[in-house]
């Protein structure tokens, strides 16, 4: 008599707050803040509110990290409480100390080192295929080779100069090896990356009451270091937003990131209620970029529009066990909102119409990477440069020692900080291997278009031109700021990730996609 056993079903892990763990974490976590404060109100007796804040941020990062070495998925979730919360902090306190933005580092570093030191949480959806190992992941490690090869460059004063720029450069690459592996089904990444989608609308209404009560914001959403307006061509004055982050082109680049999220969503079929949150997200997006004042933020918003496009021919999704089903469109959404802007528009006079009709002008954005181009003349660094860190703000791990920072930090535009660090043989190497690894991403994101995720990869493609070409033509160093080196790896990362989700799904496709 034969015997057979019934296969039972794998059982589902729970998604979201659902998670025990990442339950269990975040209730940690704000038990720790609500301690912190109270010790920081005991502690601080001159200004009590200083120390609340500065203990509720403590706090929640103890718990935080605590969290991340039990589970690196939950660490990375209570991640973005950090990186949301960092920015304000360090305006509440004063001079602003560089210290608070280490936090996230801590963090970040728990969340590795549970990575590494615990297997049995890493396992992936599938190994790694040839198009990620010699499209993706080969280049990238080629240049971050190099850049430490230049850490050794004798033109360096110190060699903590080049240590804190290996810091500089590699410390967030990690973060695309985590994000690949860090959904584990379709609802799970879905929920996650909705949530960040919808974040856009509190953003907005914080950037809408710094640009119309700036004064009476409180300190933790007024101060900042950087400049409170912007000259337009006409000698006019608008003011700069930056919500809840440090710097203006910080909230422009993360709506250009938002928006991205927004229309690749979109494109999957959902319900109303999100669908209709998800518009207002976007819209949101759009408006807290203008509204920044940042020049570039508005017209990158506008190149992401167009360059999305191409999503018109990805009509159909397929799903496991269903026939093809069509993929909605945008059409409708995009002519309400064109009408809508088209009325903001026309209400809009003096140096606010200048602002921003000055920011869809295509000869300032020509003259701009004209700018980017021939100013790496003017910061030569012969064959092989000054070394890693000589330019831009590595250098300011010598103030730990007493001494002044002995970096260039004159040097802003991406192109010349390339060309000042790592010279003419760096720069070529860097435009070989960097239009390698945008290739191979490209082709991990636009594979297999019936898949759920397909439009989704490609929108965080776009944002990656997008982030990238910000930081070669444009006089901000984005790749050098934390919260941007984690949002552009953790985007790299999410286009080989939901790729593996789609091939699970359809695993009628996956023997395509590994053989190409």
């Amino acid at each position: 008599m034969q015997v057979t056993t019934a296969l039972r079903p794998k059982p589902v892990q729970p998604q979201g707050l659902r998670n025990p763990r990442l339950r269990s974490a975040l209730t940690f976590a704000i038990g720790a803040a609500l301690l912190g404060t109270v010790l920081g109100i005991f502690t601080y007796n001159k200004d009590p509110l200083l120390g609340s804040a500065l203990g509720a941020g403590v706090g929640f990062l103890i718990g935080a990290t605590v969290g991340a070495f039990t589970d690196w998925r939950v660490g990375l979730a209570l991640l973005v409480v950090v990186l949301l919360g960092e920015d304000s902090l360090r305006k509440a306190v004063p001079g602003s100390p560089y210290t608070i933005s280490l936090g996230k580092d801590i963090l970040i570093a728990a969340c590795y080192l549970c990575y590494a030191f615990r297997p049995q949480l890493r396992v992936p959806l599938r190994k790694a295929d040839n198009l990620e190992r010699w499209g993706i992941y080969f280049p990238i490690l080629a240049w971050m080779s190099f850049v430490v090869l230049e850490a050794a460059n004798p033109a360096l004063p110190n060699i903590l100069i080049g240590i804190s720029g290996i810091r500089t450069w590699l410390l967030y690459f990690p973060m695309m090896v985590l994000m690949s592996n860090f959904f584990r089904s379709n609802k799970g990444a879905d929920d996650f990356l909705r949530a960040l989608a919808y974040l856009a609308i509190p953003i907005f209404i914080i950037t809408f009451l710094q640009n119309s009560w700036y004064d009476s914001m409180p300190p933790f959403l007024r101060e900042t270091a950087f400049r409170k307006v912007r000259t337009l061509e006409s000698g006019g004055e608008v003011r700069y937003n930056e919500s809840i982050f440090a710097t203006p082109t910080l909230l422009a680049l993360v709506c250009v990131f938002q928006l991205c999220l927004v229309i690749g969503l979109l494109k999957m079929p959902r319900s109303r209620r999100q669908r209709i949150l998800l518009w207002i997200s976007g819209y949101c997006a759009i408006m807290s970029a203008h509204l920044s004042g940042i020049r570039t933020g508005l017209l990158f918003c506008a190149i992401a529009v167009l360059t999305c496009l191409p999503l018109i021919m990805y009509r159909f999704e397929k799903v496991p066990g269903q026939p093809r089903r069509k993929r909605p469109g945008l059409i409708l959404g995009g002519v309400i909102g064109l009408l809508f802007g088209a009325i903001l528009v026309g209400m809009m006079d003096g140096d606010r119409a200048e602002a921003f009709w000055t920011s869809i002008q295509p000869s300032l954005v020509e003259e701009r990477m004209d700018t980017a181009i021939a100013v790496t003349d003017d910061f030569g660094g012969g064959l092989l440069g000054n070394g890693t860190g000589s330019a831009g703000k590595s250098g300011r791990v010598m103030t730990l020692l007493g001494k002044e920072s002995p970096s260039n930090e004159y040097v802003e535009w991406g192109t010349a900080l390339v060309r000042y660090s790592f010279g003419l043989i760096g720069m070529w190497i860097g435009a070989i291997l960097g239009l390698w690894a945008l290739f191979g991403l490209m082709r991990a994101a636009t594979l297999n278009r019936d898949a759920p995720f397909a439009c989704l990869r490609y929108t965080l493609w776009i944002y990656i031109g997008a982030q990238l070409s910000w930081f070669l033509f444009k006089a901000y160093p984005v790749l050098e700021n934390g919260t941007m080196g984690v949002l552009y790896w953790s985007s790299a990362g999410l286009i080989i990730g939901l790729r593996r989700l789609d091939e699970v799904q359809l695993p009628g496709v996956a023997t395509t996609s590994s053989a190409a």
